[in-house]
């Protein structure tokens, strides 16, 4: 009896250029994902289940140096126990797509494959090779077969239930089970995190008390505060992006509350600029998460913030830093009006932005910050901004 054959990938991941996001994304998230040590080596359908889904081989970027296209593209095929492919509109008229599809289910009709729904309407978002059964001659028939698969679409499954649905499928074992392992596990990382953005909350609320203690030092403590503080907000604003799961509702309470902590200190020494600074990326910073969670708080955020930096540059007209501050603020500002399809918002804002920096270069021919400023919102001919019209 022959021993079993050893593959070097846990599975091959197929799509569209166009689909290159989702690629990276699901990519990304597959050789991250972790297994139960107590999962790991049970024995399933599929063989025992692996310690990591690394590696993943990802179509376009794994070939090997000396290798034609086609032949690496072949020999990863080969080398992998399990095909995912992302379905969309795109995907399904694509021949690449469709011909590793055909090849890998003809070549290794025992191994899994997996549909992804990223895009489109099913059945007409799945390649050919997927949406009938092959001939022996590996040849596309015309005979219809149901291939099921997670849609990673809100109105679907969305990520939180997709990825888990993709992982049951690459190691044999049941939805069910993964989905719940995987939802104890985001509640045990949710807690953990919430109780370390409790501790950041004190900690800015302390720095309010003491400010406010010490207003006779205010110069040195404000500085020592603002220090601190803004590496606080650093921590929620990132923390908050990063952690899956957690509700819109749950993330605004928290950025509420450190905001007005901020606020509570930025009062405290009004005349303190650097600290009114920090409160003015502090909102823009909240405001990137504001809108990732959909939260109709980002606008105002990203608008109050661009007002202080306006005040302040009004108190230090001299100081160049202060007018791009505000440069980099009229920027955020117009990428999120262009998200939420104010093509005319986002113009205004980024002609004044582009209007400051170009002022700024002339100013400081020697500052690579500012010229740069210039080159990436340069305008078209007609003197719209590149990729935008009013």
């Amino acid at each position: 009896m022959s021993a079993p054959v050893q593959l070097k990938y846990r599975a091959f991941l197929s799509y569209a250029h166009a689909d290159v996001r989702w690629g990276k994304w699901l990519h990304g998230r597959l050789e991250r994902y972790r297994i139960g040590k107590d999962l790991a080596g049970r024995e399933t359908p599929l063989g025992p289940v692996p310690a990591t889904l690394r590696p993943i081989f990802r179509d376009r970027e794994d070939f090997a140096g000396g290798h034609t296209l086609k032949d690496a593209t072949i020999a990863a095929l080969d080398q992998s126990a399990a095909l995912i492919v992302l379905c969309s509109s795109v995907a399904a008229t694509r021949p690449a797509v469709n011909e590793e599809v055909r090849v890998f289910r003809w070549r290794h009709p025992d191994r899994p494959v997996i549909p992804v729904i990223i895009g489109g309407t099913h059945p007409e978002n799945f390649p050919p090779a997927l949406r009938y059964e092959l001939d022996p001659d590996g040849t596309v028939s015309s005979r219809p077969q149901v291939l099921l698969g997670p849609d990673l679409r809100e109105a679907g499954d969305g990520q939180s239930l997709g990825l888990p649905k993709i992982v049951a499928g690459l190691i044999g074992v049941s939805t069910d089970e993964i989905v719940k392992r995987a939802e104890r596990q985001r509640r045990r990382v949710l807690r953990n995190w919430i109780a370390g953005v409790f501790l950041v909350v004190l900690a800015l609320s302390g720095l309010t008390v003491w400010a406010e203690l010490n207003r006779r030092e205010a110069d040195r403590n404000f500085a020592a505060a603002q220090q601190t503080v803004d590496g606080l907000i650093f921590d929620i604003a990132i923390g908050l992006q990063d952690v899956e799961g957690m509700r819109a509702e749950s993330v605004r309470k928290i950025l509420e509350t450190a905001e007005r902590t901020v606020n509570d200190l930025a009062r405290s020494a009004p005349s303190n600029p650097d600290l009114q600074r920090t409160r003015a990326v502090m909102l823009e910073k909240f405001g990137d998460v504001y809108a990732k969670t959909g939260s109709p708080r980002a606008l105002a955020a990203y608008e109050e913030g661009l007002t202080i930096f306006r005040k302040l540059a009004e108190a230090d007209k001299g100081n160049t830093e202060r007018q791009r501050d505000i440069s980099v603020s009229l920027n955020k500002l117009g990428d999120f009006k262009l998200r939420a399809g104010d093509a005319a918002g986002a113009l205004a804002a980024y002609e004044e932005a582009l209007a400051i920096a170009r002022k700024l270069a002339e100013l400081d021919n020697g500052n690579t910050e500012c010229q740069r400023d210039v080159r990436g919102g340069s305008t078209n001919s007609d003197g719209t901004i590149s990729g935008i019209s009013a």
